[in-house]
């Protein structure tokens, strides 16, 4: 339980992390004065209510966390404001002046705390996708824990685009996103195509096989766990969809005329 909820927080800046392991520690360690008391016992019932049941059944969606996360952040802000007393304090010792402590200290919390998260957040947004993000406790393994919310339908378009150039005329493609899939072959003028849902009891491969399947990491269920597994052992990758090193979506040429086209976005 605590394993998953540290991956959880893979997903949050370091700086806040570590923030939210001091307030951990500290609120279930004291009490607090009179009235920071009633916080701390807000966040011990609060936490202890949410985190438990969401780390045992909401475990495949990251979104199911967002409930949690004011929760996370009240928590690391008691971290930093205790790691503020003890920095200030260390300070106050060096410098032999308590105002000159308290100023060097809120400077370099706000900096670790405050300056370098939004600076990681500006970065996310010019250079890549937010949800992408995994610091070093989730050890950078993007898509790895929470495909589901990490890439939902990253790369889709591109495989779409890619099937809609090859498949043959009034030709069938299959996937998880139907609805997605029309519209895109409407814009790339393939409307001839017909789409087919992986997971459909209906849906089978010993038959016509459908031209392209694409699968994608984002789109992974129980209803389909057979036909995927089945899909990536029997036939080749014809596309794949590539973003900061991880594959969020893959198709793979089932038709019985296949066609050896290998492609990276």
């Amino acid at each position: 339980m605590v394993l998953l909820f540290f991956i959880h927080l893979g997903q949050v800046s370091l700086a806040n992390s570590l923030a939210f392991v001091v307030g951990l520690a500290h609120i279930f360690s004291r009490r607090g004065q009179y009235p920071y008391s009633r916080g701390y016992l807000f966040l011990r019932v609060m936490l202890v209510f949410w985190l438990i049941p969401e780390a045992l059944i909401g475990t495949k969606f990251l979104r199911y966390s967002l409930s949690l996360i004011p929760l996370i952040y009240m928590t690391a802000a008691v971290g930093i404001a205790v790691t503020w007393d003890v920095v200030t304090d260390r300070l106050s010792t060096i410098f032999r002046r308590r105002r000159l402590g308290s100023v060097v200290g809120a400077l370099v919390v706000c900096t670790i705390f405050v300056i370098a998260p939004v600076a990681l957040t500006v970065d996310c947004l010019l250079r890549s996708h937010p949800s992408l993000y995994v610091n070093v406790l989730g050890r950078r393994r993007i898509g790895y824990f929470f495909p589901h919310d990490e890439f939902y339908d990253l790369g889709a378009r591109e495989s779409i685009q890619f099937m809609a150039k090859h498949a043959s005329y009034g030709g069938t493609i299959a996937s998880e996103i139907p609805g997605v899939a029309q519209y895109y072959l409407e814009r790339f003028n393939r409307s001839d195509i017909n789409s087919e849902i992986i997971s459909q009891p209906s849906f089978s491969l010993s038959n016509e096989r459908p031209d392209f399947v694409l699968l994608q990491r984002g789109r992974v269920y129980l209803e389909n766990l057979d036909n995927s597994a089945l899909i990536e052992r029997t036939f080749p990758i014809a596309h794949a969809s590539l973003y900061e090193g991880a594959t969020t979506a893959r198709v793979y040429a089932t038709g019985t005329n296949e066609r050896q086209v290998t492609s990276e976005d």
